[in-house]
């Protein structure tokens, strides 16, 4: 036997056990990402849905509350101011964010538990408000005695007299739903969605839908309302990403150098 060739397996040995090591590492750097990633998405995507399943439950008990607040008024559709001021404001101090509660008639306001009497087409304060609809729900930038202060008008359909009902101005509370959002630190933002407006926690005005963006974790419908709700943010957070690869160079790392000690032991006779 030539006395190269006893040289050259001394030189490439070393070097075979390296690689064999090396990728042992990375395979099992990869699987850990794999399986990690995959835990942590799955995790993460549940909390979502319990955050949206809880928002949701929130906002929809909400509007219950004032749908019964509101619904005896109906009632009163043919009565006069006089008559009704008194229950209206008293039913508008009590009920949490309402502006203004309006009696309509025939599609016009007559009377208005923060300024009384009055004569004012519904169209004018929210110009987008279907009042043949049952129930609809508009985004409007202001009120005629609250200019440039964004409101949420709720009409409440009278089913006995067509073009009379209930209509209510909210004030944009957007506080509830970020302590909603606090609950999972993924959450960056909530849209409120009506028809073709929409309002964020991270903008003061009403705005349009089509200027959202375009992805979100979560759209939530209240049912039995024409309003959504959609949650932004990371589906997966870059520090979980961080986190997980840190952790996966470091088992790659310790396997890497586990094996090779492992490998050297046994192929090499004489490192005993």
């Amino acid at each position: 036997m030539p006395l190269s060739t006893p040289v050259r397996r001394q030189v490439t040995q070393p070097r075979k056990i390296v690689i064999l090591s090396a990728t042992i590492g990375f395979i099992f750097f990869l699987l850990f990402l794999i399986i990690m990633l995959t835990l942590t998405w799955n995790r993460r995507s549940a909390e979502h849905d319990r955050l949206a399943s809880y928002t949701q439950r929130y906002v929809a008990s909400v509007f219950s509350d004032l749908r019964t607040t509101l619904q005896p008024l109906q009632a009163n559709i043919h009565s006069s101011c006089e008559q009704v001021r008194n229950d209206l404001t008293q039913r508008s101090a009590f009920a949490p964010n309402v502006r203004a509660i309006l009696l309509v008639d025939n599609r016009r306001a007559f009377c208005s538990s923060a300024t009384g009497p009055m004569q004012m087409d519904v169209q004018q304060i929210s110009p987008l408000t279907e009042v043949s609809n049952t129930t609809d729900i508009r985004l409007i930038p202001g009120t005629p005695m609250m200019r440039g202060k964004p409101a949420i008008v709720l009409w409440l359909k009278n089913p006995a007299y067509p073009g009379s009902g209930v209509f209510t101005t909210l004030n944009i509370n957007l506080t509830p739903y970020l302590l909603l959002a606090s609950r999972d630190q993924q959450i960056s933002g909530i849209a409120i969605v009506a028809g073709e407006s929409a309002m964020t926690t991270w903008n003061e005005r009403v705005i349009k839908r089509s200027e959202l963006p375009g992805h979100d974790l979560r759209t939530i419908a209240i049912p039995g309302y024409p309003l959504t709700l959609n949650l932004y943010g990371e589906a997966l957070p870059q520090r979980d990403i961080h986190l997980i690869l840190l952790s996966g160079l470091l088992m790659g790392m310790l396997i890497t150098c586990g094996c090779f000690l492992m490998f050297t032991l046994r192929l090499r006779a004489g490192k005993e």
